[in-house]
């Protein structure tokens, strides 16, 4: 549903983390999706950090201004969490808009912009 329209190449500037079997890779992975016909701009964005919040910080270059209007997280404190036909341990959050987009640690994030 929100993945829809044309993939942007996307440029970060962040930490880098040690794994175990990749080496030293970023500690923030970003697919941005322009859609067109609605008039935003989606992040899907990874915090990789086991230890640490992100403060994101995003500039859409030829786009003008973007507003962020929605922002849902994927996070547990337990890594090892799944969810089962019995119970659900790990669900999307609708967070709260702030002046800063934190990232909590090992989080998946969606964020939304409108393109003004």
């Amino acid at each position: 549903v929100y993945g829809n329209g044309t993939v942007m190449r996307a440029v970060i500037d962040c930490d880098r983390v040690s794994t175990k079997n990749h080496g030293n890779v970023p500690c923030v992975e970003v697919c941005a999706v322009h859609d067109a016909e609605k008039g935003e701009m989606v992040l899907f964005v990874l915090n990789r950090s086991l230890t640490d919040e992100v403060t994101l910080s995003s500039v859409f270059e030829d786009f003008g201004d973007c507003e962020l209007f929605e922002h849902i997280e994927l996070y547990s404190d337990d890594l090892k969490a799944i969810n089962d036909k019995d119970t659900e341990r790990v669900s999307p959050v609708k967070r709260e808009i702030a002046d800063e987009v934190v990232l909590k640690k090992h989080s998946w994030n969606m964020l939304r912009y409108k393109v003004k």
